[in-house]
């Protein structure tokens, strides 16, 4: 599996590749810090899936996911946040992403990634 880490926090993602490339056998291909850049990275990777934060700098992460989809609709987005808004996670739901984690939950969605992987 090859993904895509979206999150502005820069040790987020560098504990989320950590993990990803030791828990499961996924390699992190891409990375970007904020919504607005993320689609223009994910198009140009050749990532499976997207882990996608909600609170970034100039464009959240809903529509990010918008953005994603509009040029890769065949990548799986996963939200990926801190919170457990049920508006925000219908919004990601309707956007485009196949499931949510919260961040407390990060085994969770190293399991998921593993059950993804072919």
């Amino acid at each position: 599996m090859r993904i895509a880490l979206v999150d502005d926090k820069a040790d987020i993602r560098r504990l989320l590749r950590q993990l990803l490339e030791t828990v499961t056998s996924s390699t992190v291909v891409a990375e970007a810090d904020d919504g607005d850049v993320a689609a223009q990275t994910v198009a140009t990777s050749d990532a499976d899936m997207v882990i996608l934060d909600y609170h970034m700098p100039r464009v959240d992460g809903v529509e990010a996911a918008r953005r994603i989809k509009s040029v890769r609709p065949a990548v799986e987005i996963v939200a990926f946040t801190s919170t457990a808004d049920e508006a925000v996670v219908a919004a990601f739901l309707a956007a485009g992403a196949s499931r949510h984690f919260d961040k407390a939950a990060v085994d969770d969605l190293l399991t998921y990634v593993r059950s993804r992987e072919p």
